[in-house]
């Protein structure tokens, strides 16, 4: 639904619409999916999975990731890329549906979803402000950025440092 194609027409975003139901069957809302399909390549990507999603909302103006600007923020979440090699569309979304909290943490802030098709080398930092009220007993150094392995169903710190005065907490990833 609501096909949305790229500046280049070389991609076209689209909305896929599912109605779900209760456990009584009654319909009470639609589990919406954003995708993006590659001509050249016949490559088809599900960006999110939201379902506060509205077609109003699906846009080639950004959050663009280019090789120019390797750099996208939305909300308190920036995502830096090393080396961008071919422009494409990154989304930072939040997620309800998180995995179980990992023994000796609790969640601080919410569970995202990030993806990119942009073409990229090197490592991919993550940061993501916090607030001193988020910060439990003032301990800054407890702070981490945890990545979920899908695969592995593991979860895995990959912060790398703080910025206490910034309120900012840093993670590297090599791959989105």
């Amino acid at each position: 639904m609501h096909p949305k194609w790229s500046p280049k027409g070389d991609r076209v975003a689209f909305q896929d619409v599912l109605p779900t139901f209760d456990p009584q069957g009654a319909h009470f809302m639609y589990q919406q999916d954003i995708w993006i399909y590659e001509l050249a390549t016949g490559i088809l990507t599900r960006l999110m999975h939201d379902p506060a999603v509205s077609p109003r909302e699906i846009s080639w103006r950004g959050p663009n990731t280019y090789p120019e600007n390797p750099q996208v923020r939305v909300g308190s979440t920036t995502v830096m890329f090393s080396d961008v090699t071919g422009e494409g569309l990154t989304t930072v979304i939040r997620d309800d549906d998180r995995p179980a909290e990992p023994g000796g943490y609790r969640f601080g802030d919410y569970y995202y979803d990030i993806r990119t098709t942009a073409q990229y080398k090197g490592p991919v930092t993550i940061g993501m402000k916090y607030a001193d009220e988020d910060v439990a007993d003032g301990n800054e150094e407890a702070l981490a950025i945890l990545r979920y392995d899908e695969a592995r169903g593991e979860w895995e710190g990959i912060t790398t440092r703080r910025d206490p005065k910034k309120n900012i907490v840093y993670g590297e990833v090599d791959s989105l």
